[in-house]
């Protein structure tokens, strides 16, 4: 074979080889791109697998309570149930009641479900709710042995105990106005329960929601709710709490609880809740309809 067409044949080859391992290395170059994520889609161990849901930091018995290490209670019921059908895992994360504002803003938590009024004061300082789940008006709590309590004109001259950061706050406050009783403010609800089985502390009386107090006195002989008082305003509107640029999560939440609502609403309130005859289960329980026209409003 001359010696020309052999270089031909020689060139020919390690064209074909070439050309050969180009396309292998195309093809493998192409495989490797296609199995990573998109870096502009987040990849599912990217997402977060559990939320942040604010609680209170003590007991109140009916809503939230503490035993062996296991939060229980119906707004555990509630958190659990809206964590599950947001495919999340619930981090509860204890705080006090006027803690709560600050630790949404802050992105401290995502949610928080805390026996939580919906208000206008809160919705104008960057909160938005998702509910409202209970509703209830405010009461007073006093000393088993204490008779001497029996309407709003009673606690005249008399010291009442309110949690800093409350609804409740503001309607003794306004009530002040009318009655000239003596109010004193303390961080914690359990400050106040304290000072009222004190009597060295002279505090007559504790207002707060009047379905937390039935369950303060149930789980509590020493103390006794009042139902013929009720504190002048508006019923308590209990909701979840977010930050008012969490939107999305927010209309998801309202979702989940209307179909907590129409599903377990009356079974978990059954379990949790120990109320009398003066706030049955029917004054508490709010209408499903409602949840959509009220919830994530921003004024």
């Amino acid at each position: 074979m001359p010696l020309l067409e052999q270089t031909k044949k020689k060139i020919t080859i390690r064209l074909i080889v070439i050309s050969l391992f180009c396309a292998i290395v195309i093809v493998a170059l192409f495989l490797f791109l296609k199995s990573r994520p998109n870096s502009s889609q987040p990849s599912t161990s990217q997402v977060p697998s559990a939320i942040n849901i604010g609680v209170h930091i003590n007991d109140s018995p009916g809503f939230n309570s503490l035993r062996d290490g296991q939060r229980n209670g119906f707004d555990i019921d509630l958190a659990n149930f809206i964590a599950e059908g947001l495919g999340r895992h619930p981090n509860f994360v204890p705080m006090t009641i006027d803690a709560r504002d600050q630790n949404l803003r802050a992105k401290y938590v995502d949610l928080v479900v805390s026996t939580y009024s919906i208000s206008d004061k809160r919705i104008a300082g960057g909160i938005i709710f998702a509910g409202p789940y209970i509703r209830t008006y405010q009461g007073i709590l006093v000393r088993k042995d204490d008779d001497s309590i029996l309407s709003t004109n009673d606690l005249a001259s008399k010291t009442v105990c309110v949690t800093n950061g409350s609804t409740s706050k503001d309607k003794l406050n306004e009530l002040k106005k009318s009655i000239p009783l003596i109010s004193t403010d303390r961080d914690t609800f359990s400050q106040c329960l304290e000072d009222l089985k004190n009597p060295s502390a002279n505090v007559a009386a504790v207002t707060s929601d009047a379905a937390v107090l039935q369950g303060h006195a149930h789980a509590d002989q020493a103390l006794k709710f009042i139902p013929e008082i009720i504190i002048p305003g508006t019923y308590e509107k209990y909701g979840i709490g977010l930050s008012k640029d969490n939107m999305e999560l927010c209309h998801q939440v309202a979702t989940l609880l209307k179909e907590f609502v129409n599903k377990q609403w009356n079974s978990s309130f059954s379990a949790n809740l120990q109320v009398d005859q003066a706030l049955n289960a029917r004054e508490l329980k709010p209408d499903p309809s409602n949840i959509d026209t009220e919830s994530c409003r921003t004024d």
